[in-house]
């Protein structure tokens, strides 16, 4: 009678740990998200190219950094699957979006002396300000938004503060220049104030500047005005505000065009939004092409966008 042998367990496969196929997992999960990532990133990056084909082109191009960063995560992906054309075109679209990002990438020429120094602030509907002056203390001029409520403050600054205010009493439009410098003609404008500054090196004319949101929301629509306005206004100008976008936008690049001016170059995270977790770069500087020029982000203090601090120096 034969014998019977003992059951075995069976054999446990290939020799593959836990580990191990834990890596496969997060490997294949890599490369299962390359194609949509390289799907949302072509449509933010051409999105951004083609905004001024139609404005709602320009606020999906907001999220242009999002498609870098897709792009650049789709490439990674498909060379590690060796899938060398649609690595090369995760390629291609993280270059273009670099095109399309490149008003942050210019060089910011340090300012020595002469040159003027400028506070730029989205104040906050409800706040009074009340350390203006104390802010105000080596700076120049001051381009405020949103500045119904600080109206007060302002009219404290001390005697050699020229000031000029529009929209009292309206909290999204209300506007304000001011200036140790003197100041000489004025005007209101939707969202927004102009004043020629008489510098030491001869007359700005200074926008303060607060647009609506992107589309839907009436942006482009309101630069049209604008521009009408800037354009019967000498230059050189220096225009600052919050331009609700970004300055790789369409929006910021009309307002250069009509000015004669670029935005200071840099990452600046102005605005915070949604209990902090969105971060935006939409408060700008804009400064004559070929003025020195360079900016920093400063404090809230009591808004929910940061200050911007400019020193300015032209040729």
């Amino acid at each position: 009678m034969a014998r019977v042998r003992p059951a075995t367990a069976p054999p446990r496969g290939d020799g593959v740990t836990g580990a191990d196929a834990g890596a496969f997992s997060a490997s294949g999960a890599v490369a299962r998200l390359g194609p949509p990532a390289l799907t949302l990133a072509a449509a933010i990056v051409g999105a951004a190219l083609l905004a001024r084909l139609h404005p709602a082109l320009d606020a999906i191009g907001i999220g242009l950094p999002v498609g870098l960063l897709g792009a650049a995560f789709a490439a990674f992906a498909f060379l590690r699957r060796r899938a060398w054309v649609p690595a090369a075109l995760a390629g291609l679209v993280l270059s273009a979006g670099l095109v399309a990002i490149r008003p942050i990438l210019g060089d910011t020429a340090p300012v020595g002396d002469p040159g003027f120094r400028l506070l730029q602030h989205n104040l906050l509907t409800s706040n009074s300000a009340a350390d203006l002056s104390d802010r105000l203390i080596g700076v120049d001029i001051a381009t405020l938004q949103e500045a119904h409520a600080a109206h007060d403050a302002i009219e404290a600054l001390p005697p050699e503060w020229g000031r000029f205010t529009c929209g009292k009493g309206r909290s999204r439009t209300g506007t304000a220049i001011v200036s140790r410098f003197p100041i000489g003609s004025t005007n209101c404008m939707p969202d927004g104030a102009w004043a020629i500054v008489r510098t030491p090196d001869g007359p700005v004319t200074v926008v303060s500047l607060h647009l609506p949101w992107p589309w839907p929301f009436g942006q482009t629509e309101q630069i049209e005005v604008i521009g009408s306005i800037l354009a019967t206004l000498p230059g050189p100008f220096v225009v600052a505000g919050d331009f609700n976008q970004t300055s790789w936008s369409a929006t910021v690049a009309r307002i250069a065009e009509m000015t004669g001016t670029r935005p200071i170059p840099g990452w600046r995270l102005t605005y915070s939004g949604a209990g902090g977790f969105m971060q935006l770069p939409i408060d700008h500087v804009l400064v004559p092409p070929g003025w020195r020029a360079e900016a920093t982000v400063g404090g809230r203090h009591g808004s929910d966008h940061s200050e911007v601090m400019a020193q300015i120096g032209p040729v």
